[in-house]
């Protein structure tokens, strides 16, 4: 298949996939034990499918805003999805990266507008790029890869809990760890450390960037999980070219 093709096509897939995004970010920022979210907060009109105006982040009845910013996951999505196909090609590695790419979208919106990984996204981003991940081992014959990503996502995993038990981090930054982990080192050992430091890096950025600004105190807390994602994500891009 032509890459310009493939690329053309994972862009228009990754605008639906965008939209799912924001669905799901949206559905399941809710406080635990409640169920998914189905009904504007605003107005309690049912959230439908109604695609423009939920994707330019308004209910469609009362054009109070819905979750993220106007076209942003959409916008997001499309962006990662085309860069994925463009480095990793057609490949079961692609496919996980991009099913990871959707579901990272999904989980930085969630912690950005409300604080909160949920685990009824965590859980799923984790099985379905396991399985992906499975796949990829066996058709492309990376049985070896495949094990390392499973002693990645156990050593991302327990660095970050020692963290959070030193720290303020939020445990829905601890159980995000290994499924960034699997990610990272599917691609070889190495990459832990780069996609770990870049995430700790693009954070303090914007941390030192509210303190500059006088938007935040030194205490205050930041959503976390975005910038763990984009630091893992940026470094797979690199590592699958």
């Amino acid at each position: 298949m032509p890459m310009a093709f493939a690329v053309s096509v994972a862009v228009l897939l990754g605008l639906l996939a965008g939209a799912a995004a924001r669905r799901a970010a949206l559905a399941f920022t809710v406080p635990t034990g409640q169920p998914p979210r189905t009904l504007c907060p605003h107005c309690d009109t049912p959230i439908t499918s109604t695609a423009l105006r939920t994707s330019l982040g308004r209910c469609h009845s009362c054009s109070e805003r819905l979750g993220a910013p106007a076209l942003l996951p959409e916008v997001l999505t499309v962006v990662l999805w085309g860069l994925v196909v463009a480095a990793a090609g057609v490949s079961w590695t692609a496919a996980a990266l991009l099913w990871l790419s959707a579901c990272g979208v999904a989980l930085a919106l969630a912690d950005w507008t409300e604080h909160v990984l949920p685990d009824r996204l965590t859980l799923p981003t984790g099985l379905g790029l396991a399985v992906l991940l499975g796949v990829a081992a066996a058709a492309e014959d990376h049985g070896g890869a495949f094990l390392r990503a499973l002693g990645g996502a156990l050593v991302l995993g327990l660095f970050y809990l020692l963290v959070a038990l030193v720290s303020n981090l939020g445990l829905g930054d601890v159980k995000l760890a290994p499924v960034l982990g699997a990610a990272l080192a599917w691609f070889g050992w190495l990459y832990l450390i780069p996609g770990l430091l870049l995430g700790f890096f693009l954070g303090a950025l914007y941390g030192v960037g509210l303190l500059a600004l006088r938007r935040a105190s030194a205490k205050a807390k930041i959503a976390f999980g975005p910038f763990m994602i984009a630091g893992t994500l940026g470094v797979c891009l690199l590592a699958a070219r």
